[in-house]
């Protein structure tokens, strides 16, 4: 058994988490689903190999499908970017102050 996260694009309301469900929890393998429209993502426990068979049935109810890497989540993703406009504004300040330094020298 292996649990896995898939991104769903286009799921916004409880029906579209019912649709889902039901469409992944009818494929051999699959022993859960937890959709969440919130998030976007698609909690999934099966068999090893339904990944792909998950993608297809949640893309043939006309929403994208992706299976997401390992740690890899929309917020890792917005607080590494975040982090990096953090570091990059801290850098440029710090540069504005040596060079304001280096002039009263």
């Amino acid at each position: 058994m292996e649990e896995y996260t898939v991104e769903v694009s286009g799921m916004s309301c409880e029906s579209c988490e019912s649709m889902v469900r039901d469409a992944v929890t009818s494929l051999r393998g699959v022993s859960s689903v937890t959709p969440d429209a919130c998030s976007g993502e698609v909690t999934v426990r099966g068999e090893s190999g339904t990944a792909d068979r998950v993608r297809q049935a949640i893309t043939e109810l006309g929403y994208e499908a992706q299976k997401r890497t390992f740690g890899e989540t929309p917020r890792t993703r917005a607080s590494l970017l975040t982090g990096l406009f953090i570091l990059s504004t801290e850098i440029h300040r710090v540069k504005r102050r040596n060079t304001a330094l280096s002039r009263r020298s």
